[in-house]
């Protein structure tokens, strides 16, 4: 089988010693799939995504591609990268010809921390089956768990900016909203209002009346509560306590069934936190910038 094309990259000047180390890229390890493909090396990101690369560069530079896996291999030192370009061991591959990328499976670091529940996915690239988590593109859904105990609220969301592009996974939700900014003062936005795009308009902090009791981060997913109150989560004590972030810096674990719509399940669209009398019912943390 022809596992691909290469075309021998030209690397900068080589240097030695003390210098080489010091202009040495950072390598990433990338598993990559062509039509007729399985190829698996090291890249220099230089601080950049993989699809960045992929959709601004006409090739990409691997350092040491082989057809098998990198666990035969091990990780490269600082000495190999700085003498890759020496010895010619980097080749380039056309984006173009690229299926799919991904990071290949490699032993965690102790400090590396994963959550526990993720998404499996399977999909085909030309001939190859491939298995992996899945990762939604920014704005494919917004989650609606079914209790406040659901796994949906215990993963990763992410998120892309409209005016930056820039994309983000958060383990958290954020007590903000993203329409109607007027209807539901919630102290945090996402900008534009979505009903109003020529509001850009924020929460000052001056505005924010008892900072120390107004939540500001939960463990959860997404942002607003006022449609979908299951997105605060009960993540910790056997799935009874919900650690909130408030907006003096300070952090608690509260019971979740002392917070408004307590465990759940909340019906979508009839949420508690829609409703400024409920959330009197409740008088210890402040969720609204119109609680008292």
């Amino acid at each position: 089988m022809t596992f691909w094309n290469w075309r021998r990259g030209p690397g900068p000047t080589a240097t030695q010693g003390s210098a080489a180390l010091a202009a040495a890229p950072e390598l990433a390890p990338i598993e990559l799939y062509t039509a007729d493909a399985r190829i698996v090396g090291w890249i220099a990101p230089n601080g950049q995504r993989v699809t960045d690369l992929l959709s601004t560069k006409d090739e990409l530079r691997l350092w040491r591609p082989s057809p098998g896996p990198l666990d035969e291999m091990g990780p490269p030192t600082e000495a190999d990268a700085a003498r890759a370009d020496e010895n010619g061991e980097w080749e380039s591959l056309a984006t173009a010809r690229v299926i799919l990328a991904m990071p290949p499976e490699w032993r965690a670091s102790r400090q590396l921390r994963l959550h526990k529940r993720l998404r499996r996915a399977a999909l085909a690239a030309g001939p190859f089956s491939v298995t992996g988590n899945i990762h939604l593109q920014p704005g494919v859904s917004t989650p609606l768990p079914q209790d406040r105990k659901a796994a949906l609220a215990q993963e990763p969301w992410r998120v892309k900016s409209i005016s930056s592009g820039i994309i983000i996974d958060s383990w958290y939700g954020v007590n903000a909203v993203r329409d109607g900014f007027a209807t539901h003062p919630h102290p945090c936005r996402r900008l534009p209002d979505d009903s109003n795009k020529t509001d850009h308009s924020l929460t000052r902090l001056s505005q924010i009346k008892r900072n120390a009791d107004t939540v500001f981060l939960f463990d959860g997913t997404f942002l607003n509560l006022y449609y979908e109150a299951d997105r605060v989560s009960a993540r910790h004590n056997n799935r009874t306590t919900t650690n909130l972030l408030f907006f003096d810096g300070h952090a608690a674990n509260v019971p979740t069934n002392s917070l408004p719509g307590g465990i759940g399940p909340n019906a979508g669209g009839s949420s508690p936190f829609n409703n400024l009398a409920s959330l009197q019912k409740y008088p210890e943390f402040r969720w609204r910038m119109d609680q008292p």
